[in-house]
């Protein structure tokens, strides 16, 4: 939309100031607080294994009039995120860490003499694909709408719902947001890092015939995209310490 702070990088800077702004308020009441010491660490991590395969075995003859679809389509969302703040203190320390491990392996796979169609039956036609697509962002959920007709009810395509296209595309994040206010020091670390091994493949075997009068495709895609964000906010007074 044209509201900058709807997508990725304006919701993490919105946080980034609201986070700035709560830190700067906390340390304004440690002025008179006695000399002590604050820490908070938080982490996060996720692994995930994907394996998704469409696959037609050794001599399977296909006939129709039709299309002909063999599609191996993964489509997943993945996010952590962790935060961690210390305030109130006259030294404060803060640290994040999250860290987002993904593994897929999408596969479109076709075995040896398989026919589709035949001279008699061509099919109209042929598609043999492997696609791979991770779509996340700060808020997941925005990923989740789905159109809608002039009415308001929900456009349905075999009694399913269809995703709506015109949502923007987010990639999957690993975020880590730290902060720390303290009187007389103030120290934050934060790191974020995504770990992305994907494997899309279509293989076809030996003496595979396709009998086809429109068109025939044979792809293996991976429209995967990764974005990383760390932050850290500090704030203190500097005046030192006072008993």
């Amino acid at each position: 939309g044209s509201n900058a702070n709807t997508g990725i990088f304006g919701r993490a800077a919105d946080r980034f100031a609201t986070t700035y702004n709560e830190i700067g308020k906390a340390t304004e009441k440690t002025k008179d607080a006695k000399p002590s010491q604050a820490f908070a660490a938080a982490a996060g991590f996720n692994f995930s294994d994907h394996d998704t395969k469409a696959i037609v075995a050794d001599s399977v003859n296909i006939e129709t009039g039709g299309a002909i679809n063999v599609i191996a389509d993964h489509d997943a969302m993945s996010m952590v995120e962790a935060s961690g703040a210390a305030v109130l203190s006259d030294a404060a320390t803060g640290a994040a860490m999250s860290i987002n491990v993904m593994n897929t392996t999408s596969a479109a796979v076709v075995g040896n003499d398989v026919r589709f169609g035949s001279s008699n039956r061509k099919a109209t036609n042929v598609t043999v694909e492997a696609m791979s697509r991770y779509n996340t962002g700060v808020n997941v959920a925005d990923l989740l709408r789905y159109k809608k007709d002039d009415k308001g009810n929900s456009v349905l395509v075999n009694g399913n719902k269809v995703l709506d296209e015109t949502v923007p595309n987010f990639t999957y994040a690993a975020e880590a947001i730290a902060g720390a206010g303290g009187k007389g020091s103030s120290l934050t670390g934060a790191f974020a890092a995504t770990v992305y091994l994907g494997d899309t493949s279509t293989t076809l075997g030996n003496r595979v015939s396709i009998n086809a009068t429109g068109d025939t495709t044979i792809a293996a895609y991976d429209q995967s995209k990764v974005a990383n964000k760390a932050w850290g906010v500090s704030a203190a007074l500097g005046t030192g310490t006072r008993s």
